[in-house]
Parts: C-alpha cells; sequence; structure tokens
C-alpha cells in the first residue's frame, strides 16, 4: 500500500526504530484497521496482566514458519512494556498444510494447565520438524509434564474445544493465514515481519501507550 511504499522511500528496511516517527508526521492509519473485533479469551495463554492498555491477540499455528518468526518480537513488546502490554495467543492450526499443528495446539492447552505453557511453546517453535505425536511426548516430558496424561487427553481430544472456539473467532474476522494480529481488537497489518518498533509505533500513535 501506500504507507509502504513511503516507508520504503525513505527508511532502510533494518531501520524501524524511525517508524514511530514517520507515523507521527503521516498520521498514517493503514498498519491499524478501524473495525475492532471482540474475541473470547477465557483460558486463552497470556503474558502481561488481564487489564493491560494494549491487548496483542495473535492467532497462530505451531507449524507456521512466520508464527516462529515473529514470537521474539511479541515477547520483546511485551518485555519493555511489563504493565501496560499483554500477548494473548489464539489457536489457528491451519490442518490442510500443517498436519501436526492441531496436535501442538492441543498438547500446549494441557501444558497450560500445568503451568507450561511458554516453555512448550518455545520448543515447537524452536524446532518445527519435531512435532510428531512421539515428540511432543519427548517435549512434554523434558518439562515434567505427566506424559500418559497428556497421551490420553490427546487420544479424548480433551482439548479440541477451546482450540476450535478460537478458530471460529480468527473465521469470524475474515482472517485466513497465520501469524493474524490484533491491537485492542483492530487488525494489524506491519510493517513486515512485525517487528517490536513497529508494534510499538501503532500502539503509541493509535492506541495511547
Amino acid at each position: 500500500g501506500t504507507f509502504y511504499r513511503s516507508v520504503k522511500k525513505n527508511y532502510f528496511v533494518s531501520d524501524w526504530g524511525k517508524v514511530y516517527d514517520f507515523i507521527k508526521e503521516t498520521g498514517n492509519p493503514e498498519l491499524l484497521q478501524a473495525r475492532i473485533h471482540q474475541f473470547n479469551n477465557a483460558g486463552s495463554p497470556g503474558l502481561g496482566p488481564e487489564n493491560a492498555k494494549i491487548q496483542v491477540t495473535v492467532f497462530e499455528d505451531f507449524e507456521c514458519p512466520f508464527c516462529a518468526r515473529i514470537s521474539p518480537s511479541l515477547k520483546a513488546l511485551h518485555k519493555k512494556f511489563p504493565n501496560d502490554v499483554r500477548i494473548v495467543f489464539k489457536h489457528m492450526p491451519l490442518v490442510d498444510i500443517h498436519p501436526n499443528a492441531q496436535r501442538a495446539s492441543e498438547a500446549s492447552m494441557f501444558a497450560l494447565q500445568h503451568g507450561k505453557f511458554w516453555e512448550l511453546h518455545d520448543l515447537f517453535f524452536r524446532d518445527q520438524k519435531k512435532m510428531s505425536e512421539a515428540d511432543v511426548l519427548q517435549h512434554a516430558q523434558s518439562l515434567g509434564l505427566d506424559t500418559k496424561a497428556l497421551k490420553e487427553a490427546l487420544d479424548k481430544g480433551t482439548f479440541k474445544s477451546i482450540v476450535q472456539r478460537d478458530v471460529n473467532d480468527a473465521r469470524r474476522t475474515g482472517a485466513t493465514g497465520t501469524p493474524s494480529v490484533f491491537m485492542n481488537g483492530r487488525r494489524y497489518t506491519g510493517p513486515q515481519g512485525f517487528p517490536p518498533e513497529g508494534l510499538e509505533a501503532v500502539a503509541r500513535a493509535h492506541l495511547g501507550l
């Protein structure tokens, strides 16, 4: 769009520290859509206080390489603003192209019950080739989780409903791919690669960070 062409004309791609200044100068809201979506985040994994001023809701797929790439940016934003930013993880396994994503999502919710969601989250994104059932159980064992109970939960589909709830939320927004990022319910569309500076810039310019 016009914003991206303007950014490329004025700044090097790696110089995202100036994105905030650019947004202030132009007042261009193109990176944040106007429509506000409502999500059911009850029981969803989150980093940061539930009443944080900035709620960053991200629909992700554990086998999606782009999701793995943005994870450090999301954590960096939360780390910089621990009291004002909450990162909410929502499931959107793209089962047609990622056959192990559904299992990984369900396993992560088992881990959440035992206080190990983010640890398993990081293991999945660290090596996305290790997502078979045997791999998932091995990851769980390395975190001290009960692998027998996890296997039973996967076999019974204990967490399928909450994963499907997130998928339904994503579909209502029209999102078709991952990662899909929303800031205070508004769809965030860039800058490309979702650098933390860009997230911060938009939050400051439009959401009162």
